[in-house]
């Protein structure tokens, strides 16, 4: 999550901002003041399209109060469960209703890969942000997206979720809505599923890439080199193949026929 604090610009009319900012919930006990937060335009963006949805999220925190405020049904799934009894001790507190809410502790893939692949409207990543894990809950949970449905990935400044968010820009099956600095959604436009080759789908490439991808072509003409002498040696090379012949057995029509 970006910041440690809830920004003072209050929502227009709606008393959980002002909440969620003056008592934020310290459910992070590694984060200053205990506190990590999605940014107030982000809790925004997620207060204006999940009403009513099913929504799901990795992470736990003032998103988690946002979505359990306005979804029909939201799951959290986070890693420690501390996270989670902190959050609902704070709904119950402020007159949230958690009647809707699921919460599941555990690493996100382990609970992702678990639980029923329920369809749902919304997806929010923001979990642990080391590679490859928002790539992980992208791929367990983003098939259970329905189509219009919306994909935000969190902390997009960040290399693992960067790395998320590029790929989605390029592929055409998903719609970027809003890219926001520190976060972005995308829509699901088209069908798609997880059994796609890589050649069919595209991937962001900058000016480094291109210059590292031309820097290793050394190594690439190396080991081609390598492997064609090695081929060659086991009798197995292209050209070996081609020129060799097998000598088909006489079969016992084509024997010469006893003089005797």
């Amino acid at each position: 999550m970006a910041t440690v604090e809830i920004s003072s610009r209050a929502h227009s009319g709606d008393p959980l901002f002002a909440d969620i900012r003056r008592d934020p919930p310290k459910a992070h006990p590694s984060a200053p003041a205990g506190v990590w937060s999605a940014t107030l335009d982000c809790l925004e963006f997620i207060h204006a399209h999940a009403g009513g949805k099913v929504t799901l999220e990795t992470g736990c925190g003032a998103s988690t109060i946002v979505f359990t405020a306005v979804a029909a049904a939201h799951t959290s799934v986070f890693l420690g469960p501390t996270e989670g009894e902190v959050v609902a001790r704070w709904c119950t507190d402020h007159g949230v209703d958690t009647a809707t809410l699921t919460l599941l502790a555990g690493s996100s893939p382990e609970v992702l890969a678990a639980i029923p692949p329920d369809p749902i409207d919304i997806l929010f990543i923001d979990g642990c942000h080391a590679h490859p894990f928002p790539q992980l809950d992208w791929y367990l949970a983003a098939p259970r997206v329905r189509a219009d449905g919306i994909v935000i990935v969190d902390d997009i400044q960040l290399p693992g979720p960067a790395s998320l968010h590029r790929f989605l820009r390029r592929d055409p099956r998903w719609e970027l809505l809003i890219d926001a600095g520190y976060w972005s959604a995308f829509r699901r436009a088209a069908e798609w599923d997880l059994s796609t080759e890589w050649a069919s789908q595209t991937h962001s490439v900058d000016g480094l890439d291109r210059v590292r991808h031309l820097a290793r072509a050394p190594r690439r003409l190396a080991a081609m080199a390598r492997n064609a002498r090695n081929a060659q040696r086991l009798g197995v090379a292209p050209w070996q193949r081609a020129s060799h012949t097998p000598r088909q057995p006489l079969s016992s029509h084509s024997a010469e026929p006893d003089a005797g």
